[in-house]
């Protein structure tokens, strides 16, 4: 973020931030201060209003493409706002603040169509997906230990993906 953003937040939040030497630095997008400044808001205005116990903020950033917002103290009214505010970084383009959608490729970033540059909507695993991938990693494990087949289908770790057969439930490899 901005360092001019950076400071707007400190200075407008000074005790959240009060035991952190300067410079503080929020590692996410320009796109995430209105929501960062929202949270902030709602994390005083409970600390001042509801008695809940001080926040220290102690990191800020962006990891798997969403909000991580570190802290100490608090409750779990302000643990709520926390998760809201990381949840919804997760539909928060970061450049911008517009509406985005969680993004792959080498790096996961939540971005808008215009900030895109070309990346896909990341894809999530479907259940067959995983189930395929718990599967080989099964018999790998098995493979690796040196437990034999008592089915007599062999090499599956290899077949798998494209043969479509596999290790009966009751080989000694997929217990």
């Amino acid at each position: 973020m901005k360092k001019e953003l950076v400071q707007k937040i400190v200075e407008k939040n000074p005790t959240l931030f009060a035991h952190k030497q300067y410079p503080v630095s929020l590692d996410c997008g320009d796109g995430w201060f209105d929501l960062l400044d929202q949270l902030c808001d709602m994390i005083n205005w409970d600390v001042n209003n509801n008695r809940a116990p001080a926040v220290e903020i102690t990191q800020v950033k962006e990891k798997f493409g969403t909000l991580r917002f570190y802290y100490n103290g608090g409750n779990e009214r302000i643990d709520g706002y926390v998760g809201f505010a990381e949840q919804l970084s997760g539909i928060t383009c970061e450049v911008c603040g517009s509406r985005g959608k969680l993004r792959g490729g080498s790096w996961m970033r939540t971005l808008c169509d215009e900030h895109a540059e070309g990346k896909e909507e990341h894809k999530w695993p479907t259940e067959e997906d995983i189930a395929k991938t718990i599967y080989i990693e099964k018999v790998k494990h098995a493979e690796s230990l040196d437990i034999p087949c008592t089915c007599g289908f062999e090499n599956i770790a290899a077949n798998a993906p494209t043969s479509g057969g596999r290790h009966d439930d009751s080989c000694e490899m997929m217990k």
